[in-house]
């Protein structure tokens, strides 16, 4: 079904969509945690584990990774999980359910690192860095898709469009985890180092799969 699975791919079962349940379990996951443990206890458990604002060792790039999943209220984790639902269900249904999984796993440790690598931002924590990393991939794929024929249907464009209008709406986002209020401008990208920092990571991701799916295919001829 078209509306499952983009059809201008060959669907195999390692990129076939399998309803979505990769997206589900990600903001299955990121609500059960936030359930389970508020964001608070977390900020205490980091605070007690030491200063470690300018370090990148790989422990504190393990916290930045976990720190991805912490949240430090309700609104926080629901506003962030809206957000990767959107997008998240996008790029389940061009790329698959696994290689979604596998993308959410590679991006909270590239956004983290990338977090980590500005020393003013190394300690944060909630799921919109990796939102932002989401949020270049898919305008880079959005992009790719707009430019080779066999991709650009109907529905690959008008939906894409739809995610694009919406990530430049989360971008103007200006409330933080208390209140809800926009900007014409993308004020939630600019002024959040985090946020930026996740953007360019997932720039960076997603570049270089491009590059290296056009150099396979480019092998194949």
């Amino acid at each position: 079904m078209k509306f499952i699975d983009d059809d201008t791919k060959k669907i195999r079962w390692w990129n076939r969509n399998y309803f979505f349940a990769g997206t589900i379990l990600v903001v299955f996951i990121n609500i059960l945690i936030h359930a389970i443990s508020p964001g608070s206890l977390w900020y205490d458990k980091w605070r007690e584990s030491g200063d470690w604002y300018s370090e990148l060792s790989f422990n504190n790039l393990n916290k930045q990774f976990v720190s991805s999943f912490i949240h430090a209220n309700w609104q926080h984790v629901l506003l962030n999980m809206l957000c990767f639902l959107i997008c998240g269900a996008w790029l389940e249904r061009r790329k698959g359910t696994l290689e979604l999984l596998g993308l959410v796993f590679v991006m909270a440790w590239v956004s983290g690192a990338f977090v980590g690598a500005n020393h003013l931002s190394t300690y944060h924590v909630g799921y919109s860095g990796v939102n932002y990393a989401f949020y270049a991939y898919a305008i880079i794929d959005y992009c790719v898709l707009l430019f080779r024929k066999t991709t650009r249907t109907k529905i690959n464009v008008i939906s894409g469009g739809i995610l694009m209008a919406l990530i430049y709406f989360a971008a103007c986002f200006d409330g933080g985890t208390q209140t809800v209020s926009f900007q014409w401008y993308p004020y939630d990208f600019m002024h959040n180092m985090g946020h930026y920092s996740g953007f360019f990571g997932g720039a960076v991701v997603g570049l270089a799969l491009q590059l290296t799916r056009f150099i396979a295919v480019k092998e194949k001829k």
